[in-house]
């Protein structure tokens, strides 16, 4: 019987797909049916993605991991979010799972704003429906009297990433971003952020942009480390299929997990 479903061009690109069994292989991506969850990587620059956000297409979707990846070469951890585009509900952890991303925990850093870092992602900033110009940055700018505000640009490549993350990090009291990962690379930093858009971060209680002077560290992000931990998975977990049973094993079926949050994505972008 199968459990999931990936397209032909997905299942001939990925080579962990040939070790997952109870796997049904799709011509393309229109023949994929809503009976099973289909997995794929998350672009929302993909058209059936959007879409299948919208539609609640039951899915898995796979991306580089939050956080961990900058202490080794490779993409050794990778990322997943079921039937949304983020875990952003803190479930009961089944047991610890943080040491094995060999990162320690930081103490919360901020003690008032005054520096505040924009972080636009050139690739996915428009993709929102609420952003359709991709200048949310410009809109921003006056919003925070007496703040100093210094704009961070997505770099491509992840050695020029991370070549100025944690000098950026060290400046800023707050970072705000569009889901992007630098929340929750800030937020495991000790810092204040705020995602205008799905982020696991939003697991340990969501922050507006009308709260944005409030320094006071929320009160789940100590659980929310276990969070990220049970969000996202080695590359060896998810060659050897593992990955699938401690999804249900913190978030249950993915037929039935439900990310209570309704998307507003740009339809006819390409």
């Amino acid at each position: 019987m199968y459990k999931f479903q990936v397209t032909q061009l997905d299942w001939s690109e990925n080579p962990w797909f040939q070790n997952w069994k109870n796997i049904k292989v799709v011509d393309t991506w229109k023949d994929v049916s809503s009976d099973l969850p289909v997995i794929i990587g998350s672009d929302l620059l993909k058209y059936q993605v959007r879409q299948w956000l919208k539609t609640s297409q039951p899915a898995i979707y796979i991306g580089r991991g939050y956080l961990g990846n900058h202490i080794g070469k490779g993409r050794w951890w990778w990322r997943y979010s079921i039937n949304s585009w983020a875990n952003t509900q803190l479930m009961p952890i089944p047991y610890s799972r943080w040491k094995l991303t060999e990162l320690p925990k930081h103490p919360w850093k901020v003690k008032t704003i005054k520096n505040i870092l924009l972080c636009p992602s050139k690739m996915t900033g428009h993709v929102w429906g609420s952003n359709q110009n991709g200048n949310w940055t410009d809109q921003l700018m006056d919003k925070f009297p007496g703040a100093t505000i210094r704009i961070r640009a997505k770099e491509r490549k992840s050695k020029l990433r991370w070549a100025t993350l944690w000098s950026d990090l060290d400046w800023a009291d707050l970072v705000i971003a569009q889901s992007s990962a630098i929340t929750c690379e800030a937020f495991w930093y000790g810092k204040k952020v705020i995602s205008l858009e799905p982020c696991p971060t939003w697991a340990a209680g969501r922050t507006f942009l009308d709260n944005w002077q409030d320094p006071t560290e929320p009160a789940g992000r100590e659980q929310w480390h276990e969070h990220l931990a049970w969000s996202q998975f080695s590359r060896n977990e998810w060659e050897t299929g593992i990955a699938f049973d401690l999804i249900e094993k913190y978030l249950g079926p993915v037929m039935d997990y439900k990310s209570n949050y309704s998307y507003n994505l740009v339809e006819d972008f390409n």
